[in-house]
């Protein structure tokens, strides 16, 4: 765990970074089954009357993701990344299947201002494999599911299995590292 400076320091860097609605819209669409329990979970970090549009605390979110975390399952966190495309503010319409996964980065910056948020940055090592490597500010099963999720939006029709899977070999932010790294396999 790091230093209380460490945590000061991105309690800092945390507190200028807002998210649009829509990010935060995805998380009441993906937990609709559930009943009131996201309205509840979002209510007691403050964050209430979310609109399409309007910018909200990034640190508030983030904390909502992580007691959605610990109070729900990894599985959670996954829909609700996997719904962000559907919600958040996106680029311009992308030319395919692997434009879409190159603009993960794009869309992230559409949907966060005032602060370093990190990136996603695309390889493609094969020719039916992508990596991304994210540095963003979100759960590891959050970002897996965002991936899949612009992976399965541009999927073209003969593309029938498609995973992603967190690369148990490299860093990983949940471990303390300072990426996350993604492979897309099809």
């Amino acid at each position: 765990m790091g230093s209380t400076s460490e945590s000061s320091g991105v309690e800092s860097r945390l507190a200028t970074i807002q998210v649009r609605g829509e990010v935060i819209l995805a998380i009441l669409e993906s937990t609709r089954s559930l009943g009131d329990a996201a309205l509840k979970i979002l209510g007691r970090h403050r964050i209430t009357d979310v609109a399409a549009g309007c910018w909200y605390p990034l640190d508030r979110l983030l904390r909502v993701l992580a007691e959605i975390e610990t109070s729900m399952t990894d599985t959670t966190l996954y829909t609700i990344g996997h719904k962000i495309h559907r919600n958040a503010v996106l680029p311009a319409e992308y030319g395919d299947f692997l434009e879409a996964l190159a603009r993960i980065d794009e869309a992230y910056h559409l949907n966060h201002q005032g602060g370093d948020i990190g990136h996603y940055q695309f390889s493609q090592p094969g020719p039916r494999q992508v990596r991304v490597v994210s540095t963003s500010l979100y759960p590891c099963e959050f970002d897996r599911g965002v991936v899949h999720g612009f992976a399965g939006c541009a999927r073209p029709a003969d593309i029938q299995r498609l995973t992603v899977t967190h690369d148990p070999e490299t860093p990983c932010r949940r471990r303390g590292g300072a990426s996350c790294s993604y492979q897309v396999d099809w």
